[in-house]
């Protein structure tokens, strides 16, 4: 028959700690579990959160066997009855060790509900250990509270899990909860060394304590990871552990890579930068732990700007004076600007699988940030200058300076007419007006020269040119305002006559919208500075002449509907500002006020608000909205829609309801 074969037992396991005094870099806890223990105040229900590898079930089995030890409860098992060691194999019949990952639901806590209350085999204490708690569901954890806050006397629940924070606060509030600490470097490296003596495992006596060193920093804080990753290396190694061999198992750099990397970055060397990346990736690095490694070590460095003579960091010998002087040589602003730069990196690492992508673009964006000032330095040039320096002039300096990656500016347009104040000074339209001084007596100014934005100049623009004085006003207020435009080109200039522009022509309507912004004192104040650039003229004043109509031509009376009409294409349908105004001029209403035009019934000439009250009185009678019903399609399914949703009603200039 053959043998069974030996199962090999990991570091992990094998120096899994069997007491209290055995547990690394948790004394707060140990101590108080001892004192506990110790008085007989051994409580219902324990909480232990931490990161991953700490220590939180060892300490959970080691909670079981004192207070289930034939000698106690004692602080101190003895590690050689049944229960102790019943309770190290996972034997123990007492000790229940559930997977909160896999028994997550209610039912699985109904059961447990259920055998509660069953009296231990042979041990004192019933404990059940649930791993991973925070996995458990809502409803499982609500069936959990009543027996957790009432178990019987003979029960401990122990729980562990390495999200508290998805931990119900009703569950909490009836544990007594332990925080559980990452386990330094130092005590990580005091354990693994205590491990290699204990196992005969031998290393090159110059980098012995740089192996576990950099075994202890892979680890990032957890004695389980580093007990594994040292079990491998022994295993890869060929009797005796060398540096060289922990670094390419575990894909880490050497220092000297990152003392190059800064350098480099300090340096702004781009295309060495990059090929270390190269390298790296070629020698099989892993890129996600060699940004870490950049970031630990600007830590490193940003610690010995800030405080040189404190103890905290984790380079020694001539690895410590180098990276003093590197420190020193570097810039503060830098320094920091690289920092923040990584922890963005860190956290896109996470996120995304182009991890080279990611570093080679962090590195470039280092190499690419400008020398920065201090503001101390700026201040102070700001006073050397003198007091002929303004501010204004400071920060129009301080924007003419090259920026990196700045595209240049846009080419002037020549075909582009501005006058001397909009193209060297503030726009027309960028805020309130200044008051005018008052006019002194004399002849009005002659007109004057309007300059191209390229070289040469127009001919003065006349007031018997209206033609070229309305192309050109329209275009110079467009540039600024592009709807005053439009009104512009819709009611143009019609004459000047002395120092009153007349806009609009005689018998024409006018838009009801140009009219009411046109009559706008902002829109007068504009076009009046406007003419005055563009002639010389000053103290304009401007006339609209015409009335805004809102009365459209009536459609003709329908044809018989004797014989059906022949098919044909379906006309456009023309938006109501489309609309042919009618030739004629009607007669004003009844109830509108004659005063509002002059004499000759063709300048339109009202204040802002009479035309107000004017148009706000004038609305479309009932037969023109139905004959826009009839035209536009769009219009009435919309109206439509309205109706069916809200039950409303179509009202005329009257307020009457129209029937469609």
């Amino acid at each position: 028959m053959a043998e069974a074969p030996v199962r090999y037992l990991g570091f992990a396991r094998k120096w899994r700690p069997q007491s209290f005094d055995e547990l690394v870099g948790q004394p707060h806890i140990s101590q108080t579990l001892k004192a506990e223990v110790e008085k007989g105040r051994i409580s219902h229900a324990y909480l232990f959160a931490g990161p991953r590898g700490v220590g939180k079930t060892s300490t959970a089995r080691i909670l079981a066997k004192a207070v289930n030890c034939e000698k106690g409860p004692t602080p101190t098992p003895c590690a050689q009855c049944a229960h102790c060691q019943g309770i190290a194999a996972g034997s123990d019949l007492d000790v229940i060790e559930i997977d909160g990952a896999s028994n997550n639901g209610v039912d699985q806590v109904r059961d447990l509900r259920e055998h509660v209350h069953h009296v231990p085999f042979a041990s004192r204490y019933k404990v059940y250990i649930i791993d991973e708690v925070h996995m458990l569901s809502i409803a499982a954890f609500n069936a959990l509270l009543k027996t957790l806050e009432e178990p019987p006397r003979f029960v401990v629940f122990v729980f562990a899990t390495t999200e508290p924070e998805r931990i119900p606060q009703t569950i909490k509030s009836r544990c007594q909860v332990f925080n559980f600490r990452s386990i330094t470097v130092e005590d990580i490296v005091s354990r693994l060394d205590h491990i290699l003596t204990r196992e005969g495992v031998e290393a090159e006596p110059s980098e012995r304590a740089a192996v576990l060193e950099t075994i202890a920093i892979s680890a990032e804080g957890g004695m389980r990871d580093a007990q594994v990753a040292l079990d491998q290396v022994i295993s890869l190694s060929e009797g005796t552990l060398r540096l060289a061999d922990v670094r390419d198992f575990l894909g880490v750099a050497d220092t000297a890579s990152l003392f190059s990397i800064v350098e480099n970055i300090r340096d702004r060397k781009t295309a060495e930068l990059l090929q270390t990346v190269r390298d790296l990736t070629e020698r099989g690095r892993d890129l996600e732990r060699f940004a870490k490694q950049i970031l630990a070590f600007l830590r490193d460095l940003m610690v010995l700007q800030c405080a040189p003579g404190a103890d905290l960091v984790r380079l020694s010998g001539a690895s410590l004076d180098r990276a003093r002087r590197l420190a020193a040589a570097l810039d503060p602003a830098l320094l920091i600007n690289a920092i923040s730069v990584l922890l963005d990196l860190e956290a896109r690492m996470k996120q995304g699988t182009q991890t080279r992508i990611l570093l080679e673009f962090a590195l470039a964006r280092l190499t690419a940030f400008d020398a920065l000032r201090p503001i101390a330095e700026l201040i102070q040039q700001l006073e050397s200058a003198g007091p002929g320096v303004s501010a204004a002039e400071a920060s129009a300096a301080a924007k003419a300076r090259p920026r990196p990656f700045a595209s240049p500016p846009p080419a002037p347009n020549p075909a582009r007419y501005e006058t001397a104040e909009s193209f060297e000074g503030p726009a027309l339209f960028a805020g309130p007006e200044p008051i005018p001084p008052p006019l002194s007596p004399g002849p009005p100014p002659q007109a004057r020269a309007i300059p191209l934005q390229q070289g040469g100049a127009l001919e003065p623009v006349g007031c018997d040119d209206i033609a070229a004085l309305q192309a050109m006003l329209a275009q110079t207020i467009r540039s600024h305002d592009p709807s005053l435009g439009r009104t512009l080109e819709a009611v143009p200039l019609e004459r000047i006559e002395g120092r009153t522009a007349y806009f609009g022509k005689p018998g024409q309507p006018i838009n009801p919208y140009d009219a009411k912004r046109l009559d706008k004192p902002e829109t007068k104040r504009a076009v009046c500075d406007t003419l005055a650039q563009l002639t010389g003229l000053q103290d304009l004043s401007i006339r609209i002449q015409g009335r805004p109509s809102l009365e459209v031509a009536q459609p003709p009376p329908p044809p018989p509907q004797s014989a059906p009409p022949p098919p044909v294409a379906p006309p456009r349908q023309p938006r109501i500002e489309e609309i042919e105004r009618p030739e004629a001029e009607e007669a004003p209403a009844a109830d509108e006020d004659p005063a509002l035009y002059d004499g000759d019934a063709e300048a339109y000439e009202i204040t802002p608000e009479e035309a107000r009250r004017a148009l706000g009185r004038r609305g479309l009678s009932a037969q023109r909205i139905r004959q826009l019903l009839r035209e536009n399609e769009a219009l009435r399914s919309k109206i439509e829609l309205a109706r069916k949703f809200f039950d409303g009603a179509i009202l005329d200039g009257e307020g009457n309801p129209v029937e469609t």
